[in-house]
Order: structure tokens, then sequence, then C-alpha cells
């Protein structure tokens, strides 16, 4: 169990060591002028960067700090990209709506949007009645016809157009085809 341990504390702190390495040359810095910025050792900096010492979180604020970004920055852009593969989607069937909704992005993953696939039957609608929701929302609708209700009004929309629109306005998706309808609906996530 503590080799399980130290394996997995010496591959964070090889992490952070690639992660400050790679700032550090995207922004031009020898390790020498870093060093001088932040007030430490040229050899204290080189050895971060190849995993052989762990920087206290005030060292490593004050590395990151003297780069111009806060440590929330440095572990948000060390942070991998997160993949969902086509057959990995969480998905929810409505069979009274007529909707299958896929998530497209990790389920927690921290990032500040919501992507979903929305796929309707012919005659699906996403909710009766329209619903509202905080921020923004953008669309693009990859196959079929559907009608936008916005408040209001209604948009027809087909096969490659897209809306940008306030969540906050009562809305609602149908499709107005024969055919299946399929959609990316991208919105802010709720915080």
């Amino acid at each position: 169990m503590r080799m399980v341990k130290a394996a997995e504390t010496a591959s964070s702190e090889q992490q952070v060591g690639d992660h400050l390495r790679d700032v550090r040359t995207r922004q031009g810095f020898s390790v020498r002028a870093l060093a001088a910025r932040a007030g430490c050792s040229p050899s204290f900096i080189s050895q971060v960067e190849h995993g052989q010492a762990s920087p206290s979180i005030s060292s490593l604020e004050r590395l990151v700090q003297s780069l111009g970004m806060t440590l929330g920055d440095f572990f948000r852009a060390a942070t991998p990209p997160s993949v969902v593969r086509a057959h990995e989607r969480a998905a929810l069937t409505n069979s009274w709506s007529g909707a299958l909704i896929e998530t497209l992005a990790l389920a927690g993953a921290a990032n500040a949007l919501e992507p979903l696939m929305i796929t309707l039957e012919p005659g699906g609608q996403s909710s009766s009645p329209p619903y509202a929701r905080d921020g923004e929302s953008f669309a693009f609708v990859c196959e079929g016809d559907v009608l936008l209700t916005l408040g209001d009004a209604t948009h027809r929309l087909s096969r490659g157009d897209a809306a940008t629109f306030s969540s906050e306005t009562q809305h609602r998706w149908e499709n107005a085809g024969r055919e299946l309808a399929r959609m990316v609906v991208v919105s802010a996530r709720a915080r």
C-alpha cells in the first residue's frame, strides 16, 4: 500500500514539474530568470521540473505568480481535456416526449459548458410546456427539421442552422419533420 502511495506521489510531482516546465518555456523564461523573479534557486526549479522535489504550496504559488498565473489557472491548464467516446455517452430516453438526450461531456466535469446531443423522433419535443433556465444556449441542427419556440416566437431550423438565445426565455424544441431530428445544444452549466 505504501509503495502505491509513493508511486502516486512521485507521479503527481512529475506531472506538476512537467507542467511547470511547459508553462515556463511557453512564456520564454529560462530557469534562472524564473528563479530570480520567484526568489528561489535555479536548482530548486530544476528539481521540481524533474520530479525530484515537491514544492510547498507557497513555493508553487510564488512560481506560478512569477509566471503571471494563479494556482487555479495553473491547475486548470494542467487538467487534460475530457474525451467522451460515442459509445460512452450517458443517455436518457424519454418515450412520452420522443426524445433521446445524450451528454457530450463527462458527468461532474468542471467545465462552464454543458453540451448535449438531442435526438427527437417525428413529433417529439423537448418539453411541454416550454421551460427556462439560467444562462445562454447555443444550438446546431445536425439533421432534420426542428421548431424552436422562444417565448411567443417560433423559428424553423433545418440541417446546418444554428441559434443562440438566452436560456432564461421560455423555450421548447419540437421535431417538425417526418424523419429523426438531431441537434447539439450547448448551455452554460448551472452554478
